[in-house]
């Protein structure tokens, strides 16, 4: 008869101690639903991530303020533009790549970092 053919993954996901879904180590475990359901929303997972100009221009303005958002603010970012995290992390990794490219300097300096030099 007719055999049904075996499905296997693209990037197969770890199960993390806590019994998240882990799509990398670094970052991502998707503890909240929300992230969950934007991955199940999108068609093509492997897809490249596009985004429109308004997106960018609100990425934008958070690179300005800082350039290496942690997790918390990539979660947060995300919350606003729809998009996983990830696409975000991504999106700041590229943009610095393009930042040092044409000879900006960025600063790692976190908010803890400048009020210290503030109070000095």
């Amino acid at each position: 008869g007719k055999r049904t053919p075996t499905i296997i993954p693209l990037n197969p996901t770890k199960k993390s101690s806590n019994g998240s879904v882990c799509e990398d180590e670094e970052d991502d475990c998707f503890s909240d639903s929300f992230e969950a359901e934007l991955l199940a929303l999108k068609k093509n997972p492997r897809e490249k991530m596009r985004f429109n100009d308004e997106d960018v221009a609100i990425l934008d303005e958070w690179f300005e303020k800082n350039p290496y958002p942690d997790r918390k603010e990539r979660k947060e970012i995300g919350k606003i533009l729809m998009v996983p995290s990830k696409n975000i992390r991504i999106w700041f990794q590229n943009k610095r790549v393009k930042s040092k490219e044409h000879g900006k300097l960025l600063s790692k300096t976190t908010k803890k970092d400048s009020k210290k030099k503030l109070a000095s």
